[in-house]
Formats: C-alpha cells, structure tokens, sequence
C-alpha cells in the first residue's frame, strides 16, 4: 500500500493508482510496470482482474486488488486498505481517497 500511495503522489492525492504492491521486489516491479500500463490506458479493469489470482474475501489484506462488477462486467478497481476499506478515485478528475467499499459486488485479487 505504501509504494501505491508514493506512486500517486506519496500522500494519497494524485492519479488514481489501481495496482497492489506486495512486500517483495518483484511486485513492486509488476506494480510499476501495471501502473505504466494504466497511464498508457492499455489495461482496462478486467484485464487487470485477469493479471491477478482471485482470493476470498476473508483472504484479502490491504495491498490486494479489489474489482467492482456490473453484471459480468468489472468496472472499477481499488486498492484494499483492510477493515472494509480502500483506496481509490472515483474518476480521473478527483484526489485519490482511503474510503468504504460501498457494494459487495466486488472480487478481490492478489498479484
């Protein structure tokens, strides 16, 4: 969670970061890679719900992947920060936030 809060900014305020980082290099690496990726536009939320392994919900630690789902569509992802919270924007035009996850509509995943 931290390297995704410095990547927007290192407070929280910036773009929309919707990649997890881990505790080890190598998906620090993937997290930069993906978050180029998003800034590029080339991957969409469910090809970065396909990237991950899905996980419960009782699995989830801060850091994993939440997807928000309409029907079979994945229209949103956050970062879960733990206790039913996360961390994203709502769209590109706001400050990245640490807010409730609003449905249960939502798959988790791990990097």
């Amino acid at each position: 969670v931290a390297a995704a809060l410095a990547a927007c900014g290192g407070s929280g305020r910036g773009p929309a970061p919707v990649f997890v980082t881990s505790r080890t290099t190598e998906a620090t690496q993937s997290f930069e890679e993906l978050r180029d990726a998003w800034e590029r536009r080339d991957l969409e939320p469910a090809a970065q719900r396909a990237a991950t392994r899905r996980i419960s919900r009782g699995a989830a630690r801060p850091g994993d992947l939440i997807f928000f789902h309409r029907g079979r569509s994945t229209y949103h992802v956050g970062i879960y920060a733990g206790n039913g919270k996360m961390y994203d924007a709502g769209n590109s035009r706001v400050d990245t936030t640490k807010r409730a996850i609003w449905t249960r509509a939502v798959t988790y995943g791990r990097v």
